[in-house]
């Protein structure tokens, strides 16, 4: 058994947890604690894990804080670990069973202080598949956090993951290791998968993803697309008063709907699915706008607080 605690959290999660459990059960380096940290699940999540705590033995612990954000439930997780290392992962991704055992190896042998792994990005149907080509790339490998595994000093250097996030506190975390000059390594032996949607499996799902992630973009270090949003909302108006948008909307279509993802995903135009090509273009309006709405939301939110 590891010096190793894997913590993972979860909402809603009943259709994928069972796979995630079983992966982490065959894991070759046995971890010495798996907390499941649940964010106020609706579904049979929690009874779920409670099969597996009356199966297996009492290394799987289920905490129900009931934390709304993934990064406030990851830092409760890390607070209540005594082991040297901590190992954390999302349900819904594919782990390999060497995971643990491959990550340990790394961490020792370099006397790093994080060893990420990869993620592939591909996507189920056309929709799915084309948000996922305007965001992580299509059929594309990219570094992640989830998969890390993390020594507990790291966190007494840099502090904790930014509290009630519901995204950018992964790259938050990422930019102020890098300022601190602490070595990151990535583990290419290592490819994590998701077992079911990347993104999302319908427009309205993905706006309301895409506005939530945004209201937390302006508290990400590092991170400058709210302000390259509010530069292009000024164009846009900006071209409405010259009286050029027609022209700014074919290039925006040409550049923003097919080129850019192109660049961003590895062997895009082999895709056969033709309603795939005519998704491309409608999910980059349906992110843009969406993260667009979010950015402005939170500065009102910003100055309204700020004002009280």
């Amino acid at each position: 058994m590891s010096d190793i605690t894997v913590i993972i959290p979860f909402f809603n999660e009943e259709e994928t947890l069972r796979q995630t459990m079983e992966m982490l059960i065959k894991q070759t380096l046995k971890p010495k604690r798996i907390i499941m940290i649940d964010s106020g699940s609706t579904d049979k999540s929690a009874s779920i894990i409670n099969e597996y705590m009356e199966k297996r033995d009492n290394s799987i612990e289920l905490v129900q804080p009931m934390l709304r954000s993934p990064s406030s439930s990851i830092n409760y997780g890390i607070r209540n670990i005594i082991t040297r290392y901590v190992a954390y992962i999302d349900c819904g991704l594919l782990i390999p069973i060497n995971w643990l055992e491959s990550q340990y190896k790394k961490i020792k042998k370099n006397n790093y202080m994080i060893v990420s792994a990869q993620i592939y990005t591909k996507g189920t149907n056309a929709l799915d598949k084309s948000l996922v080509a305007q965001t992580y790339g299509y059929k594309n490998i990219t570094t992640c956090l989830p998969g890390s595994l993390i020594d507990m000093n790291i966190f007494k250097i840099i502090g904790m993951l930014k509290e009630n996030m519901r995204a950018g506190y992964d790259i938050d975390f990422i930019n102020r290791i890098n300022k601190k000059g602490i070595n990151r390594i990535i583990n290419r032996d290592i490819c994590l998968k998701y077992l079911g949607i990347n993104y999302a499996n319908n427009y309205v799902m993905a706006s309301k993803k895409i506005f939530n992630y945004s209201l937390t973009g302006w508290e990400t270090m590092g991170d400058c697309k709210p302000y390259i949003y509010i530069i292009l909302m000024f164009i846009i108006f900006l071209s409405i008063a010259m009286n050029i948008f027609l022209e700014l909307a074919i290039t925006y279509i040409i550049i923003r709907g097919y080129l850019i993802p192109i660049t961003k995903s590895k062997k895009l135009l082999q895709e056969k699915n033709i309603y795939f090509y005519l998704m491309l273009p409608i999910s980059a309006i349906i992110f843009d706008v969406s993260r667009l709405c979010g950015y402005l939301f939170a500065i009102k939110k910003y100055f309204v607080t700020e004002n009280k």
